[in-house]
């Protein structure tokens, strides 16, 4: 008797009668084989031999490669200077010494290994089509991802050299939690919020006194050049600055001592501060509890 259409089938995938089924991949299957993107092979053309990613800012040097222009600077002068180091340590040799000294270095292709000037121009059509990559979505997201963050930093370094405060805080930061491809670096952090403050923004300001004053373990703690920072911005209107002031002097904390005259006056400034400059108003229901406080211990 031949088997009926609702036969059981076997665990294995099988029918009673032993044919195999074979499973069906639709287009949206999870089990559809994944193409490498479609110009995945011209991005890799385009990779700087240095930094293995896609350049923000490529240029040509003499060896008809595609470099990062930082990552060929950089490998320019590390070149010169083992150069320098080298005769240098000839200098040392007595002076009767009858060796010559070696002929300087030579510098080299990163990619060849071959004899190259270090003439270098902007590669114009390299970054028109690195563009078209980046925005067309045809090749690895990773490869996409590093740009991205690459341009973020090569932009928020040229935006600080042209004083933009906005972009030094943005690497005071990435250098502070060592984020965006940047290592941490607290000197570095400090260094640009320094420059920063010292172009009367108040938010560098607080960061660097908060450093200064909660960072203990750190060689930049200092509670004086802390408070110092922090009475500048709050005199210049920064609600979050006057309230760790006024909240110092109240409990005797960061250097200063317990005082109700200067507490009572930078409380004050951070809860109309912060009304009439629209800080957060946690900082002004902040103020006025401590207030309340103050009113009630005198």
């Amino acid at each position: 008797m031949p088997p009926s259409n609702n036969a059981k089938r076997s665990r294995d995938g099988a029918d009673d009668d032993g044919a195999k089924r074979v499973k069906v991949r639709s287009p949206s299957s999870s089990f559809v084989d994944h193409q490498p993107p479609i110009n995945q092979p011209l991005a890799l053309e385009y990779l700087c031999p240095i930094t293995r990613e896609l350049p923000v800012d490529p240029v040509m040097a003499e060896d008809g490669r595609i470099y990062e222009r930082s990552a060929i600077e950089k490998y320019f002068i590390t070149c010169q200077s083992s150069s320098l180091d080298s005769s240098s340590g000839n200098d040392h040799q007595g002076e009767d010494s009858n060796v010559d000294a070696p002929p300087p270095r030579q510098i080299t292709s990163p990619m060849s290994g071959r004899k190259m000037g270090t003439n270098f121009y902007d590669a114009v059509q390299a970054r028109n089509t690195i563009h078209f990559l980046i925005s067309s979505k045809t090749i690895s997201s990773e490869l996409i991802e590093n740009w991205k963050r690459n341009k973020d930093v090569h932009d928020a370094n040229k935006g600080a050299s042209m004083g933009d405060t906005s972009a030094m805080i943005d690497l005071a930061s990435w250098y502070y939690y060592g984020c965006r491809g940047l290592s941490k670096n607290m000197a570095k952090s400090m260094e640009w919020y320094k420059k920063a403050a010292n172009l009367d923004n108040t938010t560098a300001m607080v960061a660097l006194s908060k450093h200064f004053l909660l960072v203990k373990e750190d060689e930049h703690f200092n509670q004086a050049s802390g408070i110092y920072y922090l009475t500048e911005a709050a005199n210049k209107g920064d609600a979050s600055a006057a309230l760790m002031l006024g909240t110092s002097f109240l409990r005797g904390e960061n250097g200063v001592s317990k005082d109700f005259m200067p507490a009572r006056k930078w409380l004050k400034h951070a809860e109309g501060a912060s009304i009439d400059n629209d800080a957060p108003s946690g900082v002004a229901m902040l103020a006025k509890f401590l207030l309340a406080r103050l009113s009630n211990a005198c």
